[in-house]
């Protein structure tokens, strides 16, 4: 017993697995610019709150922001340990 597919059943068949397959697809497509759009909407929003914050923040210390780097001054230190010592005559 064997079976025989029709060459016009093969190519129907063919063609609704494609449209099927590319339909998964861009619907997995749309999915994924959904989570990105959504995603960078969080992100501008919470950056847009940090600002806010921050904005608050020097209001409540009468103007000065401890974030301000220029309101700092750094210095380097080297420190320097001699481990062994050893003497040779020439």
């Amino acid at each position: 017993f064997s079976f025989r597919i029709d060459k016009t059943y093969e190519k129907k068949f063919d063609k609704a697995d494609k449209e099927l397959a590319f339909k998964r697809q861009l619907d997995a497509t749309k999915a994924k610019r959904a989570l990105r759009s959504k995603f960078r909407e969080r992100v501008a929003r919470l950056k847009q709150l940090k600002k806010q914050q921050k904005e608050e923040k020097v209001l409540l210390n009468n103007g000065y922001d401890s974030d301000d780097e220029t309101n700092y001054t750094t210095k380097e230190v080297a420190i320097e340990t001699i481990l062994s010592t050893k003497e040779e005559v020439v």
